[in-house]
């Protein structure tokens, strides 16, 4: 693997945990607006970190306290 290789999955690593921090903050002020901010955050997240399962736990928890069932599962 090439040096520029590995710099570059480490920055993906680093703005995908930004993401998911972010998300984390919108995610405990707890109202609908907030709730989309953080669903928003934590798929940009999941799009650099696809497969992460505590990511998709976070998204499933947003989009349940939204009342979205069918989304959460």
């Amino acid at each position: 693997m090439k040096l520029n290789d590995v710099i570059r999955q480490d920055r993906d690593f680093e703005a995908a945990k930004v993401q998911e921090l972010q998300g984390d903050i919108f995610m405990t002020m707890d109202d609908q607006k907030n709730m989309d901010r953080a669903i928003n955050h934590y798929q940009k997240s999941l799009s650099l970190m696809a497969g992460n399962f505590d990511l998709m736990i976070k998204l499933g928890k947003c989009f349940d306290r939204k009342h979205e069932y069918k989304d959460s599962i």
